[in-house]
């Protein structure tokens, strides 16, 4: 005595635009995460995530001891450009503010980073050290980060950032920091399609915050 009807962004007459092209971008670099987040379907937990049963999602306020930490990570077109304040205490890690956009002008990073991350300019931020013209580009601009610093990058830097952030007991997301809770959930291992066995090989996407 039921009727289940199931409905879905491509049945609303008043989706955004901007909102279909965010599932198009999905559906095309991730078609699980799009079935999830998209379609209503599963979430696949798997082996293949690597963060799986590392991370929880609550709410928390840094205490006045705590020291905040900086990390950013470059985009632009199909990449964003993203920022987060974390903080690392008591063997857990807390990730409590982020800021990140697509298609973001080199001359606009810094004040769109400050606008939502408070006092940001008053610490070091350390980035990604592949684009050093755009961290001498930032430290210029009027309203840019002046304490940006280059990361040092080694073969092999990925996979020793990913054993770091799971060497944590914990790692607490702020329920804010929406971007980088769904990056924990959809980073993975690629699987062979021909064993369904989880290789050691990273998918490079679903993790611009997590580099930052």
């Amino acid at each position: 005595d039921m009727v289940v009807v199931h409905v879905n962004y491509t049945d609303n007459p008043f989706c955004p635009e901007k909102s279909k092209r965010e599932a198009e971008k999905c559906r095309r670099n991730d078609p699980d995460a799009f079935e999830h987040i998209w379609m209503g379907g599963y979430n696949k937990n798997s082996d293949a995530q690597i963060f799986a049963g590392k991370y929880v999602i609550r709410e928390f306020e840094p205490k006045d001891a705590w020291n905040p930490l900086h990390g950013l990570d470059w985009g632009f077109s199909q990449d964003p450009t993203a920022a987060v304040r974390v903080y690392a205490e008591n063997e857990k890690l807390y990730i409590y503010k982020e800021a990140g956009k697509t298609n973001l002008e080199l001359n606009d990073t810094g004040k769109y980073i400050r606008d939502r991350i408070p006092v940001v300019e008053d610490y070091t931020v350390r980035a990604d050290s592949t684009r050093p013209e755009s961290i001498n580009n930032d430290k210029k601009q009027y309203n840019g980060l002046p304490k940006i610093v280059a990361v040092q990058k080694w073969s092999g830097s990925v996979e020793d950032g990913i054993k770091f952030i799971r060497s944590f007991d914990e790692v607490v997301i702020h329920p804010d920091c929406v971007e980088t809770a769904q990056e924990f959930r959809f980073y993975k291992y690629q699987v062979d399609k021909r064993t369904g066995d989880v290789t050691t090989k990273i998918i490079d996407k679903w993790n611009h915050y997590i580099d930052a």
